[in-house]
């Protein structure tokens, strides 16, 4: 059994509208200091593969 983790992110320059919501959040509770909030989604898998190789495929 075989377990992937699958990152996905807004790639540099495209607007990310829920992170500029979390950030704008986040100052008005009074953490000024945060610079920048990207969002992005977390998929986890579980795979069943004969090697490691193959899995990754």
């Amino acid at each position: 059994m075989y377990y992937a983790e699958i990152r996905v992110m807004y790639k540099k320059g495209v607007l990310d509208p829920q992170g500029q919501a979390v950030k704008g959040a986040l100052h008005h509770l009074g953490f000024s200091k945060v610079y920048d909030v990207s969002i992005g989604r977390l998929i986890f898998l579980k795979l069943e593969a004969e090697s490691k190789e193959e899995a990754q495929k």
